[in-house]
């Protein structure tokens, strides 16, 4: 499987509808994702994640990434690969440590 596309700025990761976007700044950290022109986003809500589409809204356990509980917001069926899901867990874990130790040495210098 091929690397993924970390985009460092917003606009361009939202034209190309593909990849990671790390969103920054925020009270909980999140990360944005495009897969099949689809956006989804995992938030890390500190006791859990929070995985959601414009389909549905599911909290995870964090360290085993069991459902915690699911909220369907369509009316139309559909199934989810949580493959997405798992691969957003490891991007937004490593931008989180990356993200965390830059700070530090930008306030320690």
């Amino acid at each position: 499987k091929e690397k993924p596309h970390l985009y460092l700025n917003r606009e361009s990761f939202k034209k190309e509808k593909d990849g990671f976007y790390y969103e920054q700044g925020s009270t909980e950290p999140c990360l944005l994702g495009y897969q099949n022109k689809k956006q989804y986003k995992l938030t890390d809500k500190g006791e859990f994640l929070y995985f959601e589409s414009e389909d549905f809204g599911m909290s995870f356990n964090k360290e085993n990434m069991q459902v915690e509980n699911i909220r369907v917001f369509s009316d139309s069926g559909f199934e989810q690969d949580m493959e997405i899901a798992a691969e957003m867990k490891v991007i937004l874990t490593g931008a989180q440590s990356f993200y965390q130790g830059t700070k530090k040495e930008i306030t320690t210098n």
